[in-house]
């Protein structure tokens, strides 16, 4: 079960003077998040015995070494070095999805303000995320004579 989804488009850079942020930031949720916003778990008798994020390990904020590990074990496609001067920048997702959106709110400040990053999910849906939030998109099919 889960919900596929592929990133179609994206203008997301963290720069690199900000990396290190970014980095304690995204380790912070690990701590700072209630277990029971936290998707992903082991259960046995008498309940959930451990809560961490979904497709996470639970201890990522201890063994990652930087925020680019991070945004990999999620399920991203990582570039460390092209167009993003040293920064680092999404460049591809196609997977279920997980929590993603914690971990992207978690650096919006980070960012600038025009990022987003598109995605379509296996339903077609499309949307996108924005420091500002989710955006949904509504797809209106033209007169092919127009």
């Amino acid at each position: 079960m889960g919900y596929y989804t592929t990133q179609v488009d994206q203008h997301f850079t963290i720069p690199a003077d900000k990396l290190g942020e970014a980095f304690e930031a995204l380790k912070a949720l690990n701590t700072n998040t209630p277990d029971s916003e936290k998707r992903g778990g082991s259960w046995g008798p008498g309940g959930q015995r451990a809560s961490w994020f979904s497709w996470m390990d639970e201890n990522y904020d201890k063994t990652a070494v930087d925020a680019a590990e991070i945004f990999e074990a999620l399920g991203f496609t990582v570039d460390r070095d092209g167009d993003c001067e040293g920064g680092l920048s999404l460049d591809g997702y196609d997977s279920k999805t997980g929590q993603e959106d914690l971990f992207l709110t978690a650096v919006k400040d980070l960012v600038p303000e025009d990022s987003f990053i598109e995605f379509r999910g296996e339903d077609g849906a499309m949307y996108r995320w924005t420091p500002k939030g989710v955006q949904y998109a509504t797809v209106t099919w033209g007169d092919p004579e127009d």
